[in-house]
């Protein structure tokens, strides 16, 4: 299959798509670049240099495409409609839940998606099915996307971060470490469930401060970039604020006020990079770095999937026909989702990876310890309409991703210019 220029700018376009669902910074910089060009008072002239901008945007970012690539894919109707088809439903939900633990079906799932890197999507389909899972590939990464946001085990790993003051000056921040167990460490400091009121939501962490212990605030906001950017590392990241009061010390560092914060996943193999005593005496060392290494051989199988979407064809046949930053991601995704196949155990065993929703098992578990049926019936209140936001929230997402709130002022931007 020759792989025409316009075909390549179509899987850069169907790439960003993707991007945008699990890219949360990056969604929210397009967003807002979108709404705000389409707000200003322009003529032909300046909406050129705004279309110029948004191509610039995309290129900066990884994506060789332009505006009208992604303005044209989303009014294709064939695939706007095909998003149905690849929505999470209870079969591909349970198959993430389930392999994540189970070191079998983990091996099993990522041998078909090597060999489904040579075959073509057929091979992962059957895979599951064959394994009694009545859904398909893409559902099973829609459904690892979904469980992302609500359950904070999924972001399981260390985060090397830096902290950046508003005059812009940028210093070392501490080291954030997420169990399988969903406990968060801030260097020595472990946070209290109770204490600092933790709750994980819609792919945002916060605690607040505490009279005793931890005195100090956070919001951090996850994310996973697939592609890279300048000089920016691919996979987890995270972002936000973290607010300390004026004064004191905390965790050997003189942190004063709200400090905006960045971190990326590390490897604890990186001595120079990770302090060792700014981790917490009772993580234990070579399971974080096990558990990163599992996770990471999960989001290159699932980028290879998405991948082979996006060509639409075996990825294999036309890997000599990808050009540039699309090959070189891709040859270096083969070469990783090999090495999986080493893996002997799961780390998630045992771990709260199978919980759907962080908040939900935790008002499950408040329902299952009410003192009254009063209480009991107020927590199951509180589920459901927890259960119901957590609803809305994957299917706002999927829509944004597809252009809802800003499809429509691109499509201005672009005619203004014809």
């Amino acid at each position: 299959m020759n792989i025409t220029q316009y075909h390549q700018e179509e899987i850069n376009a169907k790439l960003f798509i993707q991007a945008l669902k699990v890219d949360v910074k990056l969604k929210n910089i397009w967003i807002d670049l979108i709404k705000k060009i389409n707000n200003l008072d322009m003529d032909e002239r300046k909406y050129q240099q705004s279309l110029n901008a948004i191509d610039n945007f995309l290129s900066d970012n990884g994506f060789d495409c332009a505006a009208t690539d992604i303005l044209s894919l989303l009014k294709t109707p064939f695939y706007t409609k095909h998003q149905d088809r690849i929505k999470a439903n209870q079969d591909s939900d349970r198959f993430v839940q389930t392999m994540l633990a189970d070191v079998k079906l983990y091996q099993g799932w990522q041998k078909a998606l090597s060999q489904s890197v040579k075959d073509g999507l057929d091979v992962a389909d059957n895979f599951l099915k064959n394994n009694g899972y009545d859904c398909n590939s893409l559902q099973v990464d829609s459904s690892f996307r979904k469980m992302r946001a609500h359950n904070l085990a999924y972001w399981a790993g260390v985060y090397l971060t830096k902290f950046e003051d508003d005059s812009g000056k940028s210093i070392d921040g501490p080291v954030i470490v997420i169990s399988e167990h969903s406990k968060v460490s801030v260097n020595q400091d472990q946070l209290n469930k109770h204490l600092n009121k933790i709750t994980f939501k819609d792919g945002c962490l916060t605690w607040k401060a505490a009279h005793i212990g931890i005195k100090y605030s956070g919001v951090i906001n996850f994310g996973e970039k697939i592609t890279k950017h300048k000089d920016d590392d691919i996979g987890n990241y995270l972002f936000g604020s973290i607010e300390y009061p004026k004064g004191g010390d905390f965790s050997h560092q003189n942190y004063v006020g709200k400090l905006s914060i960045a971190g990326v996943i590390g490897t604890l193999q990186d001595n120079s990079r990770i302090a060792l005593d700014n981790i917490p005496a009772h993580i234990s060392l070579p399971k974080m770095n096990q558990i990163i290494k599992y996770m990471s051989y999960i989001l290159v199988g699932l980028f290879m999937i998405k991948m082979a979407y996006s060509v639409g064809v075996t990825v294999k046949g036309v890997a000599g026909k990808l050009k540039g930053k699309l090959f070189d991601r891709f040859s270096k995704n083969e070469e990783t989702l090999s090495e999986s196949e080493v893996v002997t155990r799961s780390p998630f065993k045992n771990s709260d990876i199978g919980e759907q929703s962080t908040m939900l098992s935790d008002l499950k578990m408040r329902q299952d310890e009410a003192y009254s049926e009063a209480e009991a019936q107020e927590v199951k209140m509180e589920f459901n309409e927890q259960f119901k936001s957590e609803e809305n929230f994957d299917t706002l997402a999927e829509e944004e991703s597809i252009g809802k709130g800003w499809l429509d002022e691109l499509g201005v931007i672009v005619k203004s210019t014809i």
